[in-house]
């Protein structure tokens, strides 16, 4: 069975992200990601604090999990993740890799809400 990576990222950019959507923001100079929080399968969660001082030497763990076609990885508003970190990375990160919990729980919601109409 293919390993999942679950990832959260916290950034800055001086771009407004919400005047001016994901690709403007992360395409701004002075993007950065600052944190990256994973946990692969049941594995304890891993905490990357790049404002910290945390270093990415070019593979850790973490860039080898992301850059396997054969981990499915998972965020809340994957969009924003797989922008962010292909610009950050710069390495496509392939939308068939990743699956959008947010999208997931929506489809639930709106199950559950029809089902219960019926």
């Amino acid at each position: 069975m293919a390993k999942i990576m679950a990832v959260d990222i916290e950034t800055y950019s001086s771009v407004d992200l919400v005047a001016s959507g994901v690709r403007p923001y992360s395409e701004a100079d002075d993007f950065e990601i600052l944190l990256i929080a994973y946990k692969v399968d049941d594995e304890p969660t891993q905490v990357i604090d790049l404002a910290g001082g945390d270093k990415l030497p070019g593979v850790t763990e973490f860039t080898a999990l992301l850059l396997d076609p054969d981990v499915l990885k998972t965020a809340y508003n994957a969009a924003f993740e797989r922008t962010c970190l292909a610009r950050w990375f710069q390495s496509p990160m392939p939308p068939e890799q990743w699956s959008c919990t947010m999208a997931v729980s929506y489809t639930h919601l709106r199950a559950h809400e029809t089902s219960a109409h019926l």
